[in-house]
């Protein structure tokens, strides 16, 4: 069982964080702009006394897109610049306490089939008395190279003009070319711990963390600090709210 792990200070509502659904669907006519960077190089790696410039500049950018339509549906895209990833996803709520996140993931590097990724999600978003915001949710990944199947929870807790997050989507199932079967271990746990404050329409955060991609499937299972071992990294997100 691979798992994606998140710990983030956020301004809520916010319809997606860090790759992840939030269960909220943003208003209708509200933008939303998500950019995010993180290092790839770990705080303990010698990149960053030996050549500080080249550690900086190796990173993971994802940038993102979204806009409420009708009060029920969002929808919006992502590039990921690292990864050269070209991602289309949408948020419907047919119901009040349902939330879907269908989304197209298409690699930009030699494109083919099995670059095509297609995800989809669904949850119950439960807000508990005005502060704490809790969304399980279950995904399937799938492509004509394998598939994933995953399960996770969105947690954010607001207090004063900040916001605490919890968010980990685990990859219970997983189907490709190693094979089928149930994955776990704590070296594959991407998490990161954030620190967010709102300025006007801006929202900036301060990363530091395991995770390094931001979009599935490599979200799940690539590139990921083995904590067991010590390792993080920084990064940072800037979300922009029109």
């Amino acid at each position: 069982m691979t798992a994606t792990l998140v710990l983030l200070l956020l301004t809520f509502p916010a319809e997606r964080v860090a790759g992840l659904p939030t269960g909220v669907v943003l208003d209708n006519g509200n933008w939303q702009i998500t950019i995010q960077h993180r290092f790839f190089n770990s705080v303990t790696d010698p990149g960053w006394k030996t050549d500080p410039l080249q550690a900086l500049a190796f990173a993971n950018s994802h940038i993102g897109v979204d806009r409420g339509i009708g009060g029920n549906v969002a929808v919006g895209g992502a590039l990921n610049v690292s990864d050269r990833l070209l991602a289309l996803h949408a948020a419907w709520r047919p119901l009040k306490k349902l939330t879907v996140y269908p989304e197209l993931v298409a690699g930009l590097f030699e494109p083919g089939l099995d670059r095509l990724w297609f995800n989809v999600a669904a949850g119950v978003p439960v807000t508990i008395a005005d502060r704490l915001h809790v969304f399980p949710f279950i995904r399937a990944t799938g492509s004509k190279s394998g598939y994933l199947g995953s399960f996770g929870h969105t947690f954010k807790y607001a207090f004063g003009d900040y916001r605490l997050g919890l968010e980990f989507d685990d990859a219970i199932l997983v189907s490709d070319s190693s094979g089928t079967g149930f994955r776990a271990g704590l070296d594959s746990l991407p998490w990161t711990l954030s620190f967010e404050r709102e300025a006007g329409w801006h929202n900036f955060v301060f990363t530091i963390g395991t995770a390094g991609h931001s979009l599935p499937p490599h979200s799940l299972r690539r590139d990921v600090l083995d904590i067991t071992r010590g390792r993080f990294r920084l990064g940072f997100n800037i979300l922009r709210k029109l």
